[in-house]
């Protein structure tokens, strides 16, 4: 996601150190077997959605149509810039707390 030619500018301005940290922070789920998502017009995200609920993680995207989805899945689902935001916020966080 982070090589999209949208967020390198993003990327360069934060370097790679913060890209190792979101790797190294980052956890492995298996595949869901909750397949109660049923995913309009793209069934192709239902996978996404489920994973994303399973792991109680925040889904980033730049889908416009999966927020809207009915039932809404009790997950947070986020455009790119949002997420950039919110884990800028969290390292604010954690460097004011280490000082």
């Amino acid at each position: 996601m982070f090589e999209r030619p949208s967020l390198q500018r993003w990327v360069q301005a934060r370097g790679v150190a913060w890209i190792a940290l979101l790797t190294q922070l980052g956890l492995h789920h298996e595949d869901p077997v909750d397949d109660r998502w049923s995913i309009r017009p793209d069934p192709d995200d239902e996978y996404l959605v489920a994973l994303a609920v399973a792991a109680n993680a925040v889904l980033v995207t730049g889908d416009k149509d999966l927020p809207m989805v009915e039932p809404t899945p009790p997950i947070r689902i986020v455009n790119a810039r949002t997420f950039v935001s919110m884990v800028d916020a969290w390292l604010r966080d954690v460097e004011a707390d280490l000082r």
